[in-house]
């Protein structure tokens, strides 16, 4: 280099000369050195839309190496404002470099070597290693672009900056391979809406008919994407949609029935629903919501499948979650609607539903006696599934409180509601069972086969009776409760349905004649002092009836007159003016409610008539006992042993002047034992005293006439019964000369005066109405004494002679014939020994007076008992044999003693 002239500022005026001439040379030697790369280009500064294409950041690019022959080894670039971790993205060389510090790796175009460190929210990537032509590094830098894959990107510009370039040239003698550039390209973000999503697991649940809807997703998740966000929709589908109305989804607190157009709003968060139907497929689509991810999770773990069909079909129904929405919308290309494909199948199981049971109760009145009433009617049954039959019916009655009588009229049976009764129903062949607890009664009718219609007639026949002629008046409530059929129990099935169906049963009752009078006695005796025949009862079912009786007119009642009635209490009139007899009343019954019955009466009035007095022995000289007895019963009858006569020698060396005898009860299991060497005592006079007060016990003997006094001894029977014994006394030596004694038995229990010794007998008068007087006469000398015959003509009228031939043959016993009657008649009787007969009615002789007999109701007259006696004895030869004649007492009931005085008004007499 050569300096060649110099110029100053003085100008050339006035001939100056400003400028220097030189010559100064300087060589410069020069060495090439490398320089550094250039690189032009435009930034696009592109929008970049989420969920949109990568956007390109350059453009037109150009580079050169300066020098030829060189390539391009690398670059650098930064992008700032980088906040979506690896969402974020710079596409260069074939490759998506994720901006996120430590990522590194080799291209795929160039194989460039990358690298990328964050520091803050800028990321530095540097590209190394190429050898890239100029014009293949401009294709990689025009087709540069930058992506975000968040659906959620930070809307912050990034600024992407290329900030050098290095080519091959390297840098000896100061030359410089890497070139400091600022090329920025700005990017755009702009969000735009993302689908919800949603992820569910299918229960796919078992549904069984009747039970409850079965859960058909759990473990629900759902994201808006898009924070702030809620979702608004839903939409599902049903294939196999079959039972029309019965099919129901459960969704968000409502039951959604799966049938075309169906719509309405949920009950939790306020949905509007709506149901489409496309052959048997429902689609459900739920809209205008507002939940939150949470709250629509809960909605579809919710969901539930339910079949309210009696007979479902047993098709499997596939729920499928085919699409949610969000609030998000669909602005700049936005979606708010995901598509979803999740589905849950429901196994459908059918099962036995009980059976139904409808009926009208007829509450109905039955009345006493009438026909049974029924209990319902428009019975209307259902087995719910086609085919089955009906296996049985219970029914129960409550207040059953007259047993046996209480009948349930069904399937043709009586049912009588009794605890433990069981039988077959003739109809339909049902097996039933009664049980009773309290007064309710449960009947089981089981073991059927019916049809529906059989079963309705079952119920509509049933009918309610009761037999009793006196029913309980409380209602009778007949409860239908149990129905089954033939469908059986299996996957828990149920058949037999419970139910309360009443019908009430008025029961009313109808009053009840009277079936029966009775009395409790038709017997009164003329000694009777209380003036009581019998009381009155009636038997009638009508317990709580009130009875009166009265006297009325009609057959039977000829002897009404004579009779009264106060209460149930018969009574005679006056029953002194009343003859023994038989009379004939009539007796109505009233039960004060309109019931009568009326019945003829006969009533006996009795003469007190001693019967059956019996003597063991009438003959013979014997120290045996000799036993006195009363049968058929004796009512009190006192018996008094007098002796009669005098001066009679018992043995060679004891002279007496009263005959001697002994008195003692017989010895039974009920009278004691007397120890007739201590309590029988035998005196000089031959009279036994001092009887012991026991002696009285059973045989009633009277301790006041337990001794002897000058009229005799008296013991007396106080039961049915009676008897003594006659024990004889003193040795058994030959009667002689003189009058003998005697020994009389007589009844009552008047003294009886003492009697001369006399071959005549002397009859004492009976104390009691109707019976002879009985003489026992011992025979004289020792002779045999004659028989004494009777005879008795009956009950013809006229006059009666009784003799006693004295020449008769002898017999060894005496016998006693009598005969009562009534009759008008003159009685004859001659004496035992022949004299002549006197006619009269007592013991003086005096002429007799003719006993007319009148009506039984004339109170004026008496009935006359005739005793026609025949004694027969042989051989008598013995002071003490005794010779006794017995009477027979018609007996009904006991006669007082204290009451034989009353009687005494006009005694009968007969001569014997």
């Amino acid at each position: 280099m050569t300096l060649t002239s110099i110029q100053d500022s003085g100008g050339t005026a006035n001939g100056g000369d400003n400028t220097g001439s030189l010559a100064v040379a300087s060589t410069v030697t020069v060495v090439q050195n490398n320089d550094e790369p250039t690189l032009t280009s435009n930034g696009s500064n592109p929008t970049f839309t989420e969920g949109g294409a990568a956007g390109s950041l350059f453009n037109g690019t150009s580079i050169s190496t300066v020098e030829a022959g060189q390539t391009i080894k690398g670059f650098t670039f930064s992008v700032s404002n980088v906040a979506n971790g690896i969402n974020e993205v710079i596409n260069i060389d074939g490759t998506a470099i994720v901006l996120t510090h430590g990522t590194s790796g080799s291209t795929a175009g160039n194989s460039l070597n990358y690298s990328v460190s964050v520091v803050g929210t800028t990321a530095t990537v540097s590209l190394a290693g190429g050898t890239m032509f100029t014009a293949t590094a401009q294709t990689l830098i025009d087709n540069m672009s930058y992506q975000n894959n968040s659906n959620t990107p930070s809307t912050s510009n990034r600024v992407v900056t290329l900030t050098s370039i290095q080519d091959s040239g390297g840098t000896a003698n100061g030359g410089d391979d890497t070139a400091s550039i600022s090329v920025a390209s700005t990017v755009t973000i702009v969000g735009v809406n993302d689908e919800p999503t949603l992820t569910a697991n299918a229960s796919n649940p078992t549904y069984t008919e009747g039970g409850a809807a079965a859960s058909l997703f759990t473990g629900t998740s759902i994201s808006t994407v898009e924070a702030g966000q809620t979702i608004t929709g839903l939409t599902f589908t049903v294939s196999n949609v079959s039972d029309g109305s019965s099919e129901v989804i459960v969704v968000d607190g409502v039951a959604v029935v799966l049938t075309q157009g169906n719509s309405g709003t949920t009950a939790t968060n306020g949905l509007n629903y709506n149901v489409t139907m496309v052959g048997t497929t429902a689609t459900v689509s739920l809209t205008g919501g507002n939940l939150s991810a949470a709250a629509a999770q809960s909605v579809i773990d919710n969901m539930a499948y339910q079949n309210n069909n009696q007979m479902p079909t047993t098709a499997s129904r596939v729920v499928t979650l085919t699409s949610i929405q969000d609030s998000g919308g669909t602005a700049n290309g936005g979606d708010n609607t995901g598509s979803l494909a999740i589905a849950s199948t429901v196994t459908v199981v059918a099962n036995n539903d009980a059976p139904t049971l409808s009926s009208t109760a007829s509450n109905p009145t039955y009345v006493e006696d009438g026909a049974a009433v029924n209990l319902f009617s428009g019975t209307t049954i259902d087995t719910v599934e086609t085919g089955q039959t009906l296996t049985g019916l219970s029914f129960n009655v409550s207040n059953i409180n007259d047993g046996i009588n209480e009948i349930i009229n069904v399937d043709g049976t009586q049912i009588r509601l009794v605890d433990g009764r069981s039988g077959i129903t003739s109809i339909n062949n049902l097996s039933y069972t009664v049980s009773v607890v309290g007064s309710t009664a449960q009947v089981n009718l089981t073991g059927g086969s019916l049809s529906v219609v059989a079963m309705q007639a079952l119920v509509n026949g049933m009918s309610y009776q009761n037999n009793s002629q006196f029913p309980d008046t409380s209602e009778r409530v007949v409860t239908l409760t149990k129905l089954s059929d033939s469908g059986g129990v299996a996957n828990g099935g149920q058949d037999a349905s419970a139910f309360t169906i009443h019908s009430t049963v008025s029961v009313v009752q109808v009053n009840d004649a009277p079936t029966a009078i009775s009395l409790s006695s038709d017997v009164i005796r003329k000694s009777n002092t209380t003036g009581l025949i019998g009381t009155f009862a009636t038997t009638d079912v009508d317990t709580d009836d009130t009875h009166s009786y009265s006297l009325v007119t009609g057959v039977g009642s000829q002897h009404n007159g004579l009779f009264s009635i106060t209460g149930n209490l018969l009574k005679p009139k006056d029953l002194s003016t009343i003859d023994g007899g038989a009379y004939s009343i009539r007796v109505a019954v009233n039960d004060g409610n309109g019931g009568r019955f009326e019945r003829t009466f006969t009533i006996s009035i009795i003469d007190d008539v001693a019967t059956n007095l019996n003597i063991s022995q009438l003959s013979g000289n014997s120290a045996a006992d000799t036993t006195l007895s009363v049968s058929d019963p004796a009512p009190l009858a006192t018996f008094v042993l007098e002796p009669i006569g005098s001066e009679t020698v018992l043995s060679d060396t004891v002279e007496t002047t009263t005959p001697t005898f002994t008195v003692r009860p017989v010895v039974s299991t009920s009278i004691p034992t007397i120890n007739t060497t201590a309590d029988v005592i035998t005196t000089s006079t031959g009279i036994a005293v001092g009887l012991p007060q026991r002696a009285a016990v059973g045989l009633g003997i009277n301790p006041a006439f337990g001794f002897s006094t000058a009229n005799g001894v008296g013991f007396s029977t106080s039961g049915d019964s009676g008897a003594a014994v006659l024990v004889p006394s003193g040795s058994d030596s030959a009667i002689s000369g003189g009058g003998e004694p005697g020994v009389r038995v007589s009844f009552g229990s008047q003294a009886l005066p003492t009697n001369a010794p006399s071959v005549t007998p002397s009859p004492v008068t009976s104390p009691i109405p109707g019976v002879a007087p009985i003489t026992l006469v011992s025979p004289i000398d020792n002779q045999p004494m004659g028989n004494d015959q009777g005879t008795n003509s009956g009950d013809q009228p006229g006059n009666k002679n009784q003799a006693n031939p004295a020449a008769a043959p002898a017999l060894g016993n005496g016998g006693l014939n009598i005969n009562n009657h009534s009759q008008q008649a003159n009685n004859t009787v001659a004496n035992p020994n022949n004299e002549p007969a006197k006619q009269g009615d007592n013991t003086t002789g005096e002429p007799a007076t003719n006993d007319t007999n009148s009506q039984p109701n004339d109170p004026n007259k008496q009935k006359k008992t005739e005793a026609q006696l025949q004694l027969m004895q042989n051989g008598l030869n013995f002071n003490e044999q005794l010779q006794l004649v017995s009477h027979r007492f018609e007996i009904e009931q006991l006669l007082l003693l204290e009451a034989l005085e009353d009687m005494l008004e006009e005694p009968d007499v007969v001569n014997g």
